[in-house]
């Protein structure tokens, strides 16, 4: 009989163990992307937009109120 080291694997299990692994991976990689939702990397919301353009002074504090009620009633 064949013996594949100290376990005593059937030939290709190694690989086999090999393709498990990554597949368990791979679902745990998945199952956290879709916990955590669409991933919001480097994007704003709207109103933190619109916050920095008041900091800024591109807009007054007017304006800003103005759009910030325009902002929470499509919300």
């Amino acid at each position: 009989m064949y013996h594949f080291g100290h376990m005593g694997f059937f030939p290709g299990g190694c690989l086999f163990l090999l393709a498990l692994v990554v597949l368990a991976a791979v679902a745990i990689i998945f199952f956290c992307k879709w916990k955590n939702g669409p991933c919001q990397c480097g994007r704003e919301n709207n109103l933190e937009i619109l916050k920095k353009r008041l900091a800024l002074g591109e807009i007054g504090q007017d304006e800003y109120e103005r759009l910030k009620g325009v902002l929470s009633s499509k919300s």
